[in-house]
C-alpha cells in the first residue's frame, strides 16, 4: 500500500460576522479585560481589515488611532506600537492556549505586520499565490516551518505543540536573512506522512523544519529536525527532555525556540554551513549576490589569505550586483579592515 499522502487544503476564510463574533469572544478574555489598549489596538486593526483598509493599518496611524499620538509622531524613533504589538501577540498566543483553545476561528497578528489574518483553525492562513508571492524574487534560504506534532495521548497537549511552533517562527523571523514560511500556511494531519514532491508545488522551500512534542505527567520530550528538500536528506536532529510544570511551561517554549533557531540560522548556523558546503562544491561560476556574500562566512571560518582574497572579491562583487545589500556592504568594510590588521593581499 502507497504511504499517507498529506492533502493541501485550500485556505477557506470566516466569514465576517464569523470574525466579529470570534474578536467579540477574544475580548471578553481575562487578560483582555484588564488591558483597555491593548483591546483597542486589536479591535482597530481588525475592523480595518474588515472595512477593506489594510493600506492603513501602519505604526503612524495606530499610534494615532490608538495610543492618542498626534501627527508628528515617528514610528523610527519611539517604539510604542512594536512593543504594544509584542504584548498583543502574546496575548493572542496565550487565549488560543487557555480559553480559546477549542475555538474554530483564529484571529493573528504576525510578526513583522501589523494585518491581522483570519483563517480556521489547522486550516491555510495564506494563499498558495500569496505565499509565492513571498519567496519570489529572493535568493535568501527559504525554510518551512511544519506544525509540531502532538505525540501524546491527550488531545489537550496539541496546544502546547502549537506553541512551541509559534515560538520557534518567531525567533526565526529575527534573522533578516531566512525567509520563513509560518505553521499555517501548511495543513497536516499528526498522523501524516510529509511528502516533499507534494509540499514543492505549494512552496518552494529549501528546508524544512518539522518536529514532535510528548508529554507524560511532568516529563516533556521535544523531537526537531531540519531537512534539505533539494537533496532530500537530514541536515540536523536534537531532542529536547525538560521537566514541565505550568508556571515553566512558556518559559520552556522560549527556551527551546531560541535554541533552534539560533542554532540553524545563526552567522555560523547549520543552514549557513551547508550553504557554503553547497557552495565549495563549485558546480557554477554565475554566483547570486547572496552566494557571493557567503564567501564572507567562509573566510571567517578559515581566516586564510586565500579565502580573504575571495571573500573580497565576491563582496565587491555582490555590492555591485545589488546596491541596496546592507549586509555585504557591512561585510566587506570588515573584510577591508582586516586586510590592513592582518596584511592580507
Amino acid at each position: 500500500m502507497p504511504p499517507n499522502i498529506p492533502t493541501i487544503t485550500a485556505s477557506i476564510k470566516p466569514s465576517e460576522v464569523e470574525v466579529k463574533n470570534q474578536l467579540e469572544r477574544i475580548l471578553q478574555g481575562e487578560e483582555f479585560k484588564r488591558s483597555p489598549k491593548i483591546t483597542h489596538f486589536l479591535k482597530h486593526v481588525v475592523t480595518e481589515t474588515l472595512d477593506g483598509n489594510k493600506q492603513y493599518i501602519k505604526a503612524h496611524t495606530i499610534a494615532i488611532n490608538v495610543f492618542q499620538r498626534d501627527e508628528n509622531f515617528d514610528p523610527q524613533t519611539d517604539p510604542l506600537v512594536r512593543v504594544n504589538a509584542v504584548r498583543l501577540r502574546r496575548m493572542l498566543r496565550h487565549f488560543y492556549s487557555m480559553e480559546g483553545k477549542n475555538d474554530d476561528v483564529v484571529i493573528d497578528v504576525v510578526k513583522g505586520s501589523y494585518i491581522p489574518r483570519f483563517y480556521f483553525k489547522n486550516q491555510s492562513a495564506v494563499e498558495t499565490d500569496e505565499i509565492s508571492e513571498l519567496v519570489k524574487g529572493h535568493s535568501f534560504p527559504t525554510i518551512a516551518v511544519l506544525s509540531f506534532r502532538n505525540l501524546s495521548e491527550k488531545i489537550a497537549d496539541s496546544n502546547f505543540a502549537d506553541g512551541v511552533t509559534h515560538e520557534i517562527v518567531s525567533q526565526l523571523t529575527k534573522f533578516k536573512e531566512l525567509i520563513v514560511i509560518a505553521r499555517s500556511t501548511i495543513n497536516l494531519s499528526d498522523d501524516k506522512l510529509i511528502n516533499t514532491k507534494q509540499l514543492k508545488k505549494i512552496i518552494d522551500a529549501r528546508y524544512i523544519l518539522s518536529g514532535g512534542v510528548r508529554i507524560d505527567r511532568d516529563n516533556l520530550r521535544i523531537n526537531v529536525e531540519l531537512d534539505d528538500r533539494v537533496s532530500h536528506s537530514n541536515v540536523w536532529a536534537h531532542t529536547y527532555n525538560e521537566k514541565l510544570s505550568v508556571k515553566s511551561m512558556l518559559e520552556i517554549q522560549d527556551k527551546i525556540a531560541m535554541h533552534v533557531a539560533t542554532t540553524i540560522a545563526q552567522p555560523y548556523g547549520v543552514i549557513i554551513r551547508k550553504e557554503l558546503a553547497h557552495l565549495n562544491r563549485g558546480q557554477t561560476d554565475n554566483f547570486t549576490a547572496y552566494e557571493l556574500f557567503l564567501r564572507y562566512f567562509q573566510f571567517m571560518n578559515t581566516l586564510s589569505p586565500k579565502d580573504h582574497l575571495r571573500a573580497r572579491e565576491a563582496l565587491e562583487e555582490s555590492v555591485q550586483m545589488d546596491p541596496q545589500f546592507s549586509d555585504a556592504w557591512a561585510a566587506l568594510a570588515i573584510i577591508y579592515a582586516q586586510e590592513y590588521q592582518l596584511s592580507m593581499n
